[in-house]
């Protein structure tokens, strides 16, 4: 060491390492809708009073769970459309 720099009374800082940057996060969750539930359902295709439904038994089959599933794609959407944000 200098002599010098051993009788200082000013005394060297210690070099200590840089802090580390603190990084702050925050996440949002918002409820989001498709424009495709909020849209108007379309009205249900009325029978006409000269319709017939005939068939053999399998294809009756088909189009009872077919109009089951269309229902219960409805009761869907109008539950999804209930818990929308407005």
């Amino acid at each position: 060491m200098l002599t010098a720099c051993g009788a200082s009374a000013v005394k060297p800082e210690a070099t200590l390492p840089a802090p580390d940057p603190i990084v702050e996060r925050v996440t949002v969750r918002e409820p989001w809708c498709p424009p495709e539930v909020m849209a108007d359902l379309p009205a249900r295709p009325a029978v006409p009073a000269e319709a017939v439904i005939e068939g053999n038994p399998a294809g009756l089959s088909y189009v009872g769970d077919l109009a089951a599933w269309a229902e219960q794609l409805r009761a869907r959407l109008i539950d999804a459309r209930e818990v929308c944000p407005r």
